[in-house]
């Protein structure tokens, strides 16, 4: 009962490690402060959450579910969101565990090359309009929006690059299939089902904050 766990004694044991806890409700509730004033037309609904796991224990030492707790108490930690550009991290290395080169070697041979062009449609089933990706408009003019066919991994990773990255589970690219993919999430421990599509590459598909993190 409530008046046992105020009165009764009692020691609760926690991962938690209490000043990282207030550190990151500090440091939310500082981020989107500064997001607010940057993006002042952004939507009040805009919310964020931090989660700090030890690594080698998997313990959790700091978890962040809102702004303001007292106020806002949905679970955003556990809670499904795409995850986007974060996911690349999991492509990437599940194409080099697949056999694929970050960069290419003085021949310029083996799987190190990607497709990063402004032609990556994707059908989006009978009687739908095709998908067409592209990649983010760089804001830095010296930043050439697309690579062209023979792009290095390397710099469609470095750059968070969308039609690079989606064409590492297309077969014109040849890298892994995206049930390879699918399956390499898995065994990292993304336990929710993803969907078996192509912009599933590029975060597309739901994942929780925890499992992404841990």
């Amino acid at each position: 009962s409530e008046d046992e766990v105020w009165t009764g004694g009692l020691r609760i044991y926690t991962t938690i490690n209490k000043s990282l806890q207030e550190f990151s409700e500090i440091a939310v509730s500082e981020a989107m402060a500064i997001y607010h004033k940057r993006q002042q037309d952004a939507p009040e609904k805009v919310k964020s959450a931090l989660l700090i796991i030890e690594t080698q224990t998997g313990r959790i030492k700091s978890r962040v579910n809102s702004e303001d707790f007292a106020y806002d108490k949905f679970d955003r930690v556990d809670a499904l969101r795409q995850p986007g550009s974060a996911f690349k991290a999991i492509v990437y290395t599940a194409a080099i565990a697949n056999g694929s080169r970050l960069d290419c070697d003085d021949e310029g041979e083996g799987k190190c090359n990607t497709d990063d062009v402004p032609t990556i449609c994707l059908d989006m089933g009978k009687g739908q309009p095709q998908k067409c990706i592209q990649n983010y408009p760089y804001k830095n003019k010296k930043m050439i929006r697309y690579l062209g066919p023979k792009s290095e991994l390397k710099y469609s990773l470095w750059e968070s690059r969308n039609a690079g990255t989606i064409c590492l589970v297309l077969k014109r690219c040849g890298h892994l299939e995206i049930k390879e993919l699918l399956k390499f999430a898995k065994d990292l421990g993304i336990e929710t089902p993803l969907k078996p599509y192509p912009t599933t590459a590029i975060g597309a598909s739901e994942v929780t904050l925890f499992e992404l993190t841990n």
